[in-house]
């Protein structure tokens, strides 16, 4: 196999791992949210 043939969707890669980070750091950013609604 030589290398020039690979083929890597470059953008719909970065576009995932941007969604998922998105959704990562919601996630993060709610619990923390919270976390600190509930201590007080």
């Amino acid at each position: 196999m030589i290398m020039s043939e690979i083929k890597i969707d470059w953008e719909g890669h970065t576009k995932k791992y941007q969604a998922a980070m998105e959704d990562l750091n919601f996630c993060l950013l709610a619990r923390v949210k919270s976390i600190t609604y509930l201590s007080g």
